[in-house]
């Protein structure tokens, strides 16, 4: 379960005492805003585990340590409990480049608000710009200038791909900025417009 912010908590607690009393299962709760990871799992034995941060490849190492494949002590970002307490395993920051286009396959796309994309369609969201390099008094992003882009071609295979094989045309990037750098936004403009994928797109940008 992804928390949002602070008042998501509640909520998930409750909602993982409720899965875990029908269903043999496991609960993992996410998100960068989670403080306080040892009075979580203390307090709540629903909780299984707590990523913190990125969550994408510790979720691939956690499914895998459930089989035997990997050890819990070696998943990044990975809060859990052992003898004495709960433990905190080092963050690690991966290369955007190293995942594999998002499959929709199974995904019930009617199920979300058809007009969300400019009062037209539902928008299947996608990112490829993490963090952000810029130091804005308002912004609560804690990347302190670092920032991570997927390599404009690998954009384009992704858009082209779910355009394709998927049928989707309408995009909501979810990057923390579209325009972190003026070059690369630059190439990723001329990548976009070359390949004509005939696809629409939203993000948000920084003034200036």
């Amino acid at each position: 379960m992804s928390i949002e912010a602070p008042e998501d908590l509640t909520f998930a607690f409750l909602l993982a005492r409720c899965l875990k009393a029908r269903a043999a299962v496991r609960i993992v709760l996410g998100g960068r805003i989670l403080v306080r990871a040892s009075d979580i799992l203390a307090g709540h034995p629903a909780v299984d585990w707590i990523v913190r941060g990125e969550g994408e490849v510790p979720l691939l190492l956690l499914a895998a340590s459930l089989h035997g494949a990997w050890q819990l002590d070696r998943i990044p970002n990975l809060i859990y409990r052992a003898a004495g307490g709960a433990r905190e395993n080092p963050p690690a920051y991966h290369d955007l480049d190293v995942f594999e286009t998002p499959v929709p396959d199974g995904l019930d796309r009617s199920a979300y608000d058809q007009d969300a994309f400019l009062g037209r369609a539902a928008a299947f969201p996608y990112f490829f710009i993490k963090d952000c390099p810029f130091h804005c008094a308002f912004c609560g992003n804690t990347s302190k200038g670092t920032c991570r882009m997927r390599d404009p071609a690998r954009v384009v295979r992704d858009l082209r791909t779910l355009r394709e094989n998927h049928g989707i045309r309408q995009f909501y990037f979810l990057n923390t900025l579209i325009n972190v750098r003026d070059d690369y936004l630059e190439a990723l403009l001329d990548a976009l417009e070359e390949a004509a994928l005939d696809v629409e797109w939203t993000d948000c940008c920084r003034p200036g």
